[in-house]
């Protein structure tokens, strides 16, 4: 049986999808808590999560930053990497920080930061060592992040869940890998950026 589960793929991976998908399963997931109880003991180093004791799993940056540290004090915990083809990665990332969070200048990422309390800030730095999107940046923090994950790793495959965003069996393999029988509501697809990118377009007409 398996302790925790934690979602340690990249922003605009599908964790979001991932993360409600096993709360069709009967699993109690967040998806990038950010309340200030887990940010403040995140900041100080205390990966013993408060939050953890409501929730069997966590997704997105804080997961994903910390998966290490949480390994050690999470024994036999269980860890889901989503992912998918690079240049669509990039391209996704570049429309969100662009375009829907607007972090392209000083300013803008002041203003991001004072209304989410430097949370997000605080995550976004941690993962890519930078707060604005950066191509060439976040191509090589990809290639390092798959490889330090499947090094990590390596030899314990019962531990690790590789999740493809394109996938046609994504229900399938999350199932096989925490020994859940697979529902009948179909995989969930959240934070879709062609829905976003349409529901611009409604607003600008």
């Amino acid at each position: 049986m398996y302790n925790k589960i934690f979602g340690i793929g990249l922003p605009k991976t599908g964790t979001k999808s991932a993360s409600e998908y096993l709360k069709l399963l009967g699993i109690n997931s967040i998806h990038n808590p950010v309340d200030e109880i887990t940010f403040n003991q995140l900041r100080l180093g205390d990966f013993d999560l408060q939050i953890l004791k409501t929730h069997d799993a966590i997704f997105d940056l804080p997961s994903a930053c910390f998966y290490k540290d949480y390994d050690y004090v999470f024994p036999n915990s269980k860890f889901i990497l989503t992912t998918r083809e690079k240049e669509g990665w990039l391209s996704s990332c570049e429309y969100w920080w662009n375009d829907i969070l607007k972090l392209t200048s000083i300013e803008s990422i002041t203003n991001f930061s004072n209304q989410n309390g430097n949370k997000l800030v605080f995550f976004k730095a941690n993962m890519f060592g930078c707060i604005a999107f950066n191509r060439r940046v976040f191509s090589r923090i990809y290639d390092e992040w798959h490889q330090e994950v499947f090094s990590y790793f390596l030899g314990r495959s019962d531990d690790l869940c590789v999740l493809e965003l394109s996938s046609n069996d994504k229900q399938q393999t999350l199932c096989d890998f925490l020994g859940k029988l697979p529902t009948n509501c179909g995989y969930p697809h959240c934070n879709n950026i062609t829905e976003h990118i349409q529901n611009m377009k409604k607003i600008e007409e």
